[in-house]
C-alpha cells in the first residue's frame, strides 16, 4: 500500500503544471484524437513508433511495484493472444522512482522482466520518458493521477476508451467487431 501511495503521490507531482505544454492536452475524452505516442525505452515486442490509421491499440499504464498493475499481466496476456494481429498492446511503465531518479524505472523494469512475471507479459513493453511525456500526455490529459490505466484507440486514431484493464473484454469486443 505504502508502494502504491508512492507511485499515486508520484504520478500526481508529474502532472502538476504540465497540461500548458502546447504538445500536451489539457483533457483528453473519448471521441478525441490520441496524443503523440512515444516512449523512452522498450523491452519487449515490436517499438511502436507512432499510432497508425487503421490499427486498434491498448496502451496501458503499469508499474512493476504495483500490485493491482502486476497482478493483471495475465489478463492482459490472455487478451494480447486472443486478438493477436487485430489489437496492438503496449505496457508503459512510469513514474517508479526509487531515489528520485528516472532512472530507476529503466533498471526496475530490465530486473522485472527477467522474473517469470515479466516473461508472462506476451505484449509490447516499454517504459516511458525521463521527462514522463506519456504520463504528461495520456494519464494526465485523460485526467488520471493513477495506474493501472488504459486508453483503447480505434482505427480512426481516436481515443474510443479510458479506464481500468480489467474490464477490457467487453470493451474490447465492441470496438474491434
Amino acid at each position: 500500500m505504502v508502494i502504491q501511495k508512492r507511485i499515486l503521490l508520484s504520478v500526481s507531482a508529474m502532472l502538476l503544471g504540465t497540461c500548458a505544454n502546447a504538445q500536451i492536452p489539457a483533457t483528453m475524452n473519448v471521441g478525441d484524437r490520441a496524443p503523440a505516442f512515444h516512449v523512452g525505452k522498450w523491452y519487449r515486442g515490436t517499438p511502436v513508433q507512432s499510432l497508425q490509421k487503421g490499427k486498434v491499440y491498448v496502451v496501458e499504464f503499469w508499474a512493476t511495484r504495483c500490485h493491482p498493475c502486476v497482478a493483471g499481466i495475465p489478463h492482459l496476456s490472455g487478451l494480447a493472444q486472443r486478438y493477436k494481429g487485430k489489437v496492438t498492446f503496449v505496457a508503459v511503465s512510469v513514474l517508479q522512482w526509487q531515489d528520485g531518479s528516472p532512472n530507476d524505472t529503466i533498471d526496475l523494469v530490465r530486473e522485472f522482466m527477467k522474473t517469470s512475471r515479466g516473461k508472462a507479459m506476451h505484449y509490447n513493453v516499454a517504459v516511458d520518458t525521463k521527462d514522463g511525456f506519456m504520463v504528461k500526455s495520456w494519464l494526465g490529459a485523460g485526467g488520471f493521477d493513477y495506474i493501472p490505466n488504459a486508453f483503447v484507440v480505434d482505427k480512426n486514431g481516436r481515443i474510443a476508451w479510458k479506464g481500468d484493464p480489467g474490464v477490457l473484454d467487453q470493451v474490447l469486443a465492441k470496438i474491434v467487431s
